[in-house]
């Protein structure tokens, strides 16, 4: 009789794992206001890719053309233009923004009236509709460049699809974050970083120091180490005068070689890899890029990129993290999903459960200032759907 009860819930937790539930998430819940277009008066939730708890949030990163009541806090807005893609966000926090750091932005050009150290004059609106998914985002930008994003829980895996025949940059700035419009008093800001690029010029490696922001946090680094799928036809450091958007005149970058350091001005520094135009109309127009990111060291950040992102294959590590949503989270509250389950019901409450654990995050093995065997977390900043 045992052995029977035993198998009959062995089968039933085997059906529960492998039901999809992350089908009836949404992520785009609470991602508008009353205004269309805009985030003011919605959740301020994060939109992209994460696992449960996830220190790595990847998504990307807009700008309101109404400042009065531009709404950043998680980076996505739903028709902002995209200076962007960065790996750490928070979700339904409001007030200032946070994080939005450790970014790249896939550019057609890198020539005037574009200066890479002044994200209006690269900055994309998008076409069409945005796709987004447990695990997995998509959108496309009006310079023909499609953007696909998925992510584990300390790092991320990014594809770029350009237009045959064109131009491929990526340019990596250290010295991104998300901005708040109005510059209050909790305003991030950076502090310094350093970026040095690989021998092979396919990766590249560095930190980035960061205040204030929504806790009005003290300086705290991240380490970071990228990679490319293919080698750049050329690959370049970079330089600059510590400005934001509101300078009345951006100051020019001051390229280098292969490594750039703030130095004791707090410089901004970066990187811009460049590959030769393709005209294959089959993935030749593709550059694949993989981040790994860690509150200790680049050498931790590079472990997380390749064993938790061990191939190119972004189609298999979405499934792997919505495998781990449906294991970890939705499969423990099981409802009735037959032809007669009330659908909104069932996106409500999974897409709920999704949010509900988009934080904190569970930075266990990640704290920079002692060394635990302890579980850490951190950004507990609202536990709310």
């Amino acid at each position: 009789m045992m052995r029977v009860l035993g198998w009959m819930l062995s089968s039933v937790r085997l059906v529960s794992a492998q039901f999809n539930y992350s089908n009836y998430v949404n992520p785009f819940i609470g991602s508008e206001g009353p205004i269309p277009g805009y985030a003011y008066g919605g959740g301020d939730v994060f939109v992209g890719a994460a696992v449960p708890f996830g220190v790595v949030k990847l998504g990307i990163d807009t700008w309101e053309d109404r400042i009065d009541i531009a709404t950043l806090n998680g980076g996505y807005t739903p028709k902002g233009v995209v200076t962007g893609v960065s790996m750490m966000h928070e979700s339904g926090t409001g007030g200032c923004p946070k994080y939005g750091v450790i970014s790249q932005m896939p550019l057609t050009t890198a020539s005037s009236p574009v200066n890479i150290l002044n994200d209006t004059t690269y900055w994309q609106k998008r076409l069409g509709t945005d796709e987004a998914s447990v695990g997995y985002f998509h959108t496309e930008l009006e310079n023909g460049v499609g953007i696909t994003l998925s992510a584990t829980k300390h790092a991320g895996i990014m594809r770029y699809d350009f237009p045959s025949g064109g131009e491929r940059h990526v340019l990596i700035d250290v010295s991104h974050f998300l901005p708040d419009p109005p510059g209050g008093f909790c305003a991030q800001y950076y502090v310094n970083g350093s970026v040095t690029i690989s021998d092979d010029r396919k990766s590249y490696t560095g930190y980035g120091t960061y205040a204030g922001g929504f806790n009005l946090g003290a300086p705290y680094t991240i380490y970071f180490c990228g990679e490319f799928d293919t080698a750049p036809t050329e690959a370049r450091t970079f330089v600059g005068t510590n400005t934001t958007r509101i300078t009345p005149v951006s100051p020019q970058p001051e390229f280098r070689d292969s490594s750039a350091i703030s130095g004791p001005n707090g410089d901004r520094v970066g990187a811009l890899f460049s590959w030769a135009p393709s005209n294959i109309s089959t993935n030749g127009a593709t550059v694949s890029s993989k981040v790994g990111i860690s509150f200790i060291s680049s050498e931790k950040a590079c472990n997380f990129k390749d064993t938790e992102i061990s191939d190119w294959n972004l189609q298999a590590t979405a499934k792997d993290v919505q495998n781990e949503w449906n294991n970890d989270v939705f499969s423990k509250v099981q409802v009735d999903t037959g032809p007669d389950a009330n659908q909104t019901h069932l996106i409500l409450l999974y897409s709920s459960l999704y949010f509900m654990h988009l934080m904190p995050s569970d930075r266990t093995g990640e704290n920079p200032l002692w060394e635990s065997e302890e579980p850490s977390w951190d950004d507990f900043y609202c536990i709310c759907t």
